[in-house]
């Protein structure tokens, strides 16, 4: 199987995981009052952005996949001029599925900020990101931000774990 056929065969699976959240599981998942007054405070309203970004990325990686395969193209490779075996990005999408399982465990024992930061460094890691400089400040700074948002600005409560008597 040619790069460009199994880039168009995982761009239609992203597109269709992404395409069953919106239309079952996010619908019948996520409880949500009848009344909101702001729609953007709605639980399902940023699950439902982020799968309708992922289905936007999915035709982007679809049609970049179709233009390749007609205009005779390679898809873009690594930096280091490689490409990326398909079983080794298999194991990679695996592995990643695998550290958001525990992250979603971890969370309440852990705590949102810790359990995130986590998450960040593993992902990051999972995937080739290798410059420490740079995983620290995002793997802090983001769970951070994201703690104040949600106390502050959406006044909603995330589980503090480890840090709840703080």
């Amino acid at each position: 199987m040619s790069k460009e056929k199994a880039d168009l065969i995982y761009a239609i699976c992203v597109i269709a995981i992404a395409v069953l959240m919106l239309t079952v599981i996010i619908p019948y998942g996520i409880d949500a009052p009848d009344t909101i007054e702001i729609s953007a405070l709605a639980p399902a309203f940023w699950p439902n952005i982020i799968m309708g970004l992922t289905v936007f990325i999915g035709v982007i990686m679809a049609l970049r996949a179709v233009y390749a395969m007609r205009a005779g193209q390679a898809t873009p490779v690594a930096e280091d001029g490689t490409r990326l075996p398909l079983k080794r990005a298999g194991l990679r999408l695996l592995l990643g599925m695998i550290v958001i399982t525990a992250y979603y465990h971890l969370l309440n024992d852990a705590g949102f900020v810790l359990a995130s930061a986590l998450l960040i460094v593993a992902l990051c890691l999972i995937y080739g990101e290798r410059r420490g400089w740079l995983i620290t400040p995002v793997a802090i700074a983001i769970p951070i931000a994201l703690y104040y948002f949600f106390t502050q600005v959406a006044v909603v409560q995330i589980p503090l774990g480890l840090f709840e008597n703080l």
